[in-house]
């Protein structure tokens, strides 16, 4: 179960696991606000909000989604590498929702990874 930390500093468990916790925060999000963007860095952890904010955009209508890419620490070949897949795979995905042809399933993302 996912918990969130309340006023009083107490955990509140929220009935659901983590990634159904973040669908409903980024469905919130894309529902309330005309432009939505997602910081990535290349790391594990902001490739999977991107790729999950990637799909709910699809499904919302909201491509293109807008990306910010800033990363200070040290950069890697491997971290490069990444980028560029995840920075294709979007590309290629709002293309084909332009043209109306997103035939491709939620889930084809992974094959760019």
């Amino acid at each position: 179960m996912r918990a969130a930390c309340g006023v009083d500093g107490m955990k509140h468990f929220l009935g659901m696991d983590v990634f159904a916790a973040a669908r409903l925060r980024l469905e919130e999000i894309f529902d309330n606000f005309e432009r939505v963007y997602v910081s990535f860095s290349g790391g594990k952890d902001s490739g999977v909000a991107v790729q999950y904010a990637l799909q709910i955009a699809r499904e919302k209508g909201r491509l293109p989604l807008d990306v910010l890419h800033v990363d200070l620490e040290a950069w890697y070949a491997h971290t490069d590498a990444f980028v560029t897949r995840a920075e294709r795979q979007a590309v290629a995905a709002s293309a084909a929702a332009a043209d109306g042809d997103d035939e491709e399933g939620e889930d084809d993302w992974r094959k760019y990874l």
